[in-house]
């Protein structure tokens, strides 16, 4: 089997153990699944079909997309979203590091892309704190200057391998950061 099968049994292999199994046995046993057939999916020794990853992404409550390209968010909105999140990454970057696993090239978003894979609570909260911030602070902006600056914070924390509650910090400091430099700005034109 090809490099791609390989990849997809380890995104399985990790996901699997987030989901809190710990052998490939266990969760076959539970799941009532062939053990050779799923120890050569986890082994990327066999093909999954697109009815075997959504089947499996059911199972362990996970995003087929992302088992089939290790791209977006990696876990549905659900219980221990985050810490499920967090061990995914922690997996991840192991295997990276290990050369067992590319390192994926991270899909920025652009103002002008058709399409993109985001994680909406990411950017969701990237714009409701900017727009609190700036409504608090009674700052105006331009909408499309405040959806590039979202944009851009985005792109900046959305693939660093940090905590949900680092995250959070760095779009506290963009905003805190933002708001210094439209409030100079501000200053400038009330003085002109």
């Amino acid at each position: 089997m090809g490099d791609i099968d390989k990849e997809v049994g380890l995104r399985l292999k990790t996901a699997r153990k987030a989901a809190g199994y710990k052998t490939a046995l266990d969760f076959a046993n539970q799941m009532k699944i062939p053990k050779s057939t799923y120890s050569q999916h986890e082994n990327g020794k066999r093909s999954l079909t697109a009815e075997q990853i959504t089947h499996y992404a059911d199972k362990l409550d996970m995003e087929a997309s992302w088992l089939l390209t290790g791209l977006g968010h990696p876990c549905p909105l659900g219980k221990n979203k985050n810490q499920r999140k967090e061990k995914i990454e922690r997996e991840i970057t192991q295997l990276q590091e290990s050369n067992n696993l590319p390192h994926l090239k991270n899909p920025h978003i652009e103002i002008n892309d058709n399409s993109a894979v985001v994680n909406m609570e990411l950017f969701s909260k990237i714009i409701t704190s900017a727009i609190t911030a700036l409504t608090a602070k009674n700052l105006p902006i331009q909408a499309e200057e405040l959806v590039a600056f979202c944009i851009d914070v985005y792109n900046n924390i959305e693939f660093l391998a940090t905590n949900h509650d680092e995250k959070n910090k760095i779009i506290d400091l963009s905003i805190n950061s933002m708001l210094r430099g439209n409030h100079i700005i501000q200053k400038r034109v009330i003085n002109f």
